[in-house]
């Protein structure tokens, strides 16, 4: 695809998209008003002679929507889950495209006002049978462009990532997963690296890596793996999360709770954070905890992080605070840490669930 004025439009998109709902009903699209669309971008585009303009142009199909049913930008969510095995060896889930493009991360568009995150989780269930609840940590991940070979210059897909990490678990004991809905099949890949993953799909499946997430598994595969990875948690949101030390904060520390000022505050605030750290106790906290660490560090030499959990009530002020502290600590100390909030953002518990 070489000429910038090639025009086209897959069939599929002016047939089955308009009537399955997945396509834009609008065949020209100077004809739609910009502005809402603009505004709701994840990221900025132009519009040029009141046609869409992909910020990533030129991709070979200059008017037209090739394959992808949206004019303009299409926000999706895909879902990262890795574990780490007892030998220290990462896995990914992994889904076999149905349309012949390869192998990529369980994900899809977002419905019109839901929430990034879940729908994630919506399209990793729908995808693979993977049901992970409310114990479970995501972290998204910034908005960015995908290099999708369906994309043209007038309709392009954007992503949001989440990841989410199981953590140690067996290699027997990973939860089951089976391809459905636009899934082939799915499957847990070895991947402590890009090129592990690739390599693996390649013997194991005779596959290959979706080329629209090329660069994103590459981003997140090929980063260097903290050392220490501190989770702060709620025991009233879960279980405790697996790691190799579980340290339970709540009758230790002042509770910012009971603060009205503070309730909606976070660990992440000054004012939340100061009110732990100059309770009696929280720095001797902090030193414990570092020496479990380093003490830990080398029972870990298979690149499996130690993995530390400090738990409160809600999981929202003095477990983050001092999670904090402890990833502040190590870093002095040229430990790479990094921390996992599972909790931050979930409802703030009744007054009377606290203590």
């Amino acid at each position: 695809m070489s000429t910038t004025t090639r025009t086209y439009t897959h069939p599929d998109v002016l047939t089955i998209g308009i009537r399955d709902g997945w396509a834009d009903p609008e065949t020209d699209p100077t004809r739609i008003d910009w502005a809402p669309r603009q505004t709701a971008a994840s990221i900025p585009f132009t519009v040029v002679d009141g046609r869409p303009v992909n910020p990533y142009a030129p991709t070979g199909i200059r008017f037209g929507r090739n394959e992808l049913g949206h004019w303009g930008e299409q926000l999706c969510a895909d879902a990262i889950v890795t574990a780490t095995d007892e030998h220290g060896r990462r896995w990914l889930v992994m889904v076999e495209r149905e349309d012949g493009h390869g192998w990529a991360l369980p994900g899809g568009c977002v419905d019109p006002g839901e929430d990034l995150a879940e729908a994630a989780v919506r399209e990793l269930a729908e995808e693979t049978g993977l049901h992970l609840g409310d114990n479970t940590h995501w972290q998204p991940l910034p908005a960015r462009y995908v290099p999708d070979p369906r994309a043209s210059d007038e309709a392009w897909m954007v992503t949001v990532p989440a990841q989410c990490d199981l953590g140690s678990v067996c290699r027997g004991n990973l939860p089951a997963v089976v391809g459905a809905d636009d899934a082939a099949r799915a499957a847990w890949v070895r991947a402590d690296d890009y090129a592990t993953l690739a390599a693996g799909l390649k013997a194991v499946y005779g596959g290959t890596i979706f080329a629209a997430h090329t660069d994103l598994l590459r981003d997140v595969l090929d980063q260097p793996r903290p050392e220490v990875i501190v989770i702060s948690f709620g025991y009233g949101h879960g279980i405790p999360p697996v790691a190799d030390l579980s340290l339970d904060v709540r009758d230790s520390l002042r509770n910012p709770h009971h603060d009205p000022a503070m309730r909606q505050h976070t660990g992440l605030d000054e004012v939340v954070r100061e009110h732990v750290m100059t309770t009696s106790g929280a720095t001797d906290t902090v030193r414990f905890l570092t020496l479990i660490a380093l003490g830990l560090l080398p029972q870990t030499s298979t690149g499996r992080p130690v993995r530390i959990a400090i738990g409160c009530v809600g999981g929202r002020h003095r477990s983050v605070a001092l999670a904090e502290a402890l990833a502040s600590a190590l870093d002095d100390l040229d430990i790479s840490a990094a921390t996992e909030h599972r909790d931050i953002a979930k409802p703030v518990l009744p007054k009377g669930v606290h203590r």
